[in-house]
């Protein structure tokens, strides 16, 4: 976040919320993004906030785009769907948080379109489901946490 003072303001709120979804679903089903961390960083141009969030894809903004606003078929439009609202019944239900800004760019997929797998030109088709067993889509969570937090680490020790 820059260093401003509303963009400080609004990342400290930004990071109770996440901090408070992190809390109230620890097994990570409830289709929210989990923040991991969180730091501030000086700079020669101020001291920015920082927030370090679980590895997710591309969001659905950049799907629309490499489809060519086309159009997505209607059976991973009801699961994106069903993701989204199961997302926010968690919210509201059982943490009175109403969330007031869904769009296309703040819905994340599990799985990142490489511009070099354009689905147009090679019928590559991003992963929407999340495989068995694993609610991350394939990610394991811990190696990637401990990966983000040692370069968390790493970054405030280079910047003391």
């Amino acid at each position: 976040m820059k260093s401003v003072v509303e963009f400080a303001e609004a990342a400290q709120h930004e990071i109770q919320f996440l901090s408070t979804i992190v809390v109230g679903d620890p097994s990570i089903l409830k289709c929210v993004v989990r923040l991991i961390d969180h730091f501030k960083h000086a700079r020669p141009n101020g001291q920015h906030l920082c927030m370090v969030l679980e590895f997710l894809g591309d969001s659905l903004l950049q799907f629309i785009w490499f489809s060519c606003y086309r159009g997505i078929p209607l059976n991973k439009v009801r699961k994106i769907c069903r993701w989204i609202l199961l997302g926010l019944d968690y919210l509201h239900r059982e943490l009175g948080i109403i969330y007031i800004d869904l769009k296309p760019e703040n819905v994340l997929l599990v799985s990142t379109i490489d511009p070099a797998n354009d689905p147009i030109r090679s019928s590559f088709f991003p992963v929407l489901e999340r495989p068995e067993g694993n609610p991350n889509g394939g990610i394991v969570v811990n190696n990637i946490e401990g990966k983000l937090k040692r370069m968390v680490k790493k970054a405030v020790v280079e910047s003391s």
